[in-house]
């Protein structure tokens, strides 16, 4: 997938980079993620993405009674 739109969309360095964090948020390719991430601001967007999810859970327990940890 990278490869391929690299060369559909004919990215330079700055997109390239741009493109490697968006694909590879999701860290692994067992959580959906085509590519790992391999740049400081991949791993940095995954990180934040992660966190957010994780946040989102806390959310859903902390006003649903019913479910349990």
């Amino acid at each position: 997938i990278w490869n391929e739109a690299k060369i559909k969309f004919n990215f330079v360095d700055e997109h390239d980079e741009v493109l490697h964090a968006i694909l590879s948020h999701h860290g692994r390719r067992e959580y959906g993620s085509p590519v790992s991430p391999s740049t400081r601001i991949a791993w940095l967007l995954h990180l934040c993405d992660s966190i957010s999810a994780r946040m989102f859970d806390c959310n859903i327990f902390q006003y649903d009674d019913n479910l349990k940890l």
